[in-house]
């Protein structure tokens, strides 16, 4: 049978290993893959890998009334030239906490319109909420839940409101991705860094004792109520044995970290100062080589993002408390992968599955994550000779820096096709043509 594409020529990453095939593509769909594919149209891939796009499960696309910093256009472009083929979109927007369903289909409307990639959307978990997360989980992925303060987010208020937070969303069978800090030992430490603005105050008012106290009631609650767990941005090696522990016990509990926390430690400040700023905070090298070490004996899960951008003036303007927490990663997401994967003499393959097959399961995200006969045609091509950088130049994210600016990258993405659609080549987005979804799960 002739496809109506083929991707010819290329390496294939099929899930286990870089084959010599070709990709057949029909319908959006792939149809065929082997050596003998034929297309009515091909996309030459001699020297190239193609590679399933990526999924970041933690994105926080601003738009509504924080577009200056970001909208759903800025940001799956960025995300198409990162190689990320679908993102989950954060719900605590400025002023609009994703907490009915009047505000997730008006989001919902605005991705569909502008997105250049496929979506899923969380439901914010607070009072608001919490008694109707029967009728929101029509139209989530999942729901996120910040137990302490964050960026336009309050925070979880008391014992007796997460217990109605976790069993409302065990009814439900969606996933509860947790923001795990603690209020109040955050509150106590905050009070004992008063009014320092250097860029160590913020480690210090956010200790990793506050992680460790967070998770350890998120997986108490968890298995207490049999809720499927996420705890995303993990970033203390205080965690790691409660979430492994938990997982001996068979609680439903997957973990994430983030390139920010893989990539910087506390001595970072030192050069970025607070550039580098996020929550949680970065921790010490000896919390990252944790991190590195979880993931590699899958403690912890898979690899997401926290794009989180603000412009250039936020960042290095204000000092100490007054600084956004937040950075920009869609934009090089596979290419930093990559160099991470390399610096830690990480094999291709492992790192790969870590933001495709992996997150996809997880979270039970449909025909997405692999290269295989039935999935959605979500591939990127991808040339692992060709150099690349960290520039403000090539970044479609409206932040336009980061604080790599100039670090060399192994590779670069050249195309990037959703359901068979380019909406990326050779440094351009796409839209002929193409029209965002939102995910299908499975159950």
């Amino acid at each position: 049978m002739e496809c109506e594409v083929v991707l010819k020529g290329g390496r294939v990453f099929t899930g286990k290993k870089f084959e010599a095939v070709n990709v057949g593509v029909s319908k959006g769909r792939i149809t065929a893959v082997g050596k003998g594919v034929r297309g009515k149209k091909s996309i030459d891939c001699r020297g190239r890998w193609v590679l399933p796009a990526a999924l970041d499960v933690h994105v926080h696309a601003r738009d509504f009334k924080e577009a200056a910093k970001e909208t759903w256009r800025s940001a799956s472009s960025a995300a198409a030239h990162g190689g990320v083929g679908c993102f989950f979109d954060m719900p605590n927007n400025q002023g609009f906490a994703m907490n009915s369903l009047a505000r997730l289909r008006q989001k919902e409307s605005r991705a569909l319109r502008d997105s250049l990639v496929d979506f899923g959307l969380y439901a914010a978990l607070d009072e608001a909420s919490v008694e109707n997360a029967r009728a929101l989980a029509k139209d989530c992925v999942g729901f996120k839940l910040y137990m302490a303060e964050s960026t336009n987010a309050r925070g979880a208020k008391g014992q007796e409101f997460l217990e109605r937070a976790f069993q409302a969303v065990a009814k439900t069978g969606k996933i509860l991705v947790v923001h795990a800090e603690d209020p109040e030992t955050i509150e106590r430490f905050a009070r004992h860094a008063g009014k320092r603005t250097d860029p160590y105050a913020h480690y210090d008012a956010r200790p990793n004792l506050s992680e460790a106290v967070a998770v350890h009631k998120a997986l108490s609650l968890a298995e207490r109520f049999g809720t499927r767990l996420h705890v995303t941005h993990v970033s203390t090696h205080e965690a790691l044995p409660l979430i492994a522990l938990a997982k001996k016990k068979k609680v439903d509990v997957s973990a994430d970290c983030s390139f920010t926390h893989l990539t910087f430690s506390l001595s970072d400040h030192e050069r970025h100062a607070h550039c580098i700023k996020v929550n949680p905070p970065v921790r010490t090298e000896a919390d990252r080589e944790a991190l590195w070490i979880a993931l590699r004996k899958g403690v912890i899960d898979f690899i997401a993002s926290d794009h989180a951008p603000h412009p250039k003036k936020e960042k290095l303007g204000p000092k100490g408390k007054n600084v956004p927490s937040g950075l920009p990663w869609l934009d090089f997401f596979l290419p930093r992968l990559l160099a991470l994967a390399k610096k830690r003499k990480v094999p291709v393959e492992e790192a790969l599955a870590w933001v495709t097959e992996k997150p996809a399961k997880r979270f039970k995200v449909k025909d997405k994550g692999r290269i295989a006969r039935g999935f959605d045609a979500d591939l990127v091509v991808f040339d692992p000779r060709a150099g690349s950088r960290v520039t403000a130049k090539a970044m479609h994210s409206k932040s336009k820096w980061h604080p790599l600016e100039g670090e060399k990258l192994p590779g670069k993405v050249e195309t990037t096709l959703i359901r068979g659609c380019v909406v990326f080549d050779k440094g351009k987005p796409l839209r002929r043509g193409f029209k965002a979804r939102r995910v299908a799960l499975d159950g």
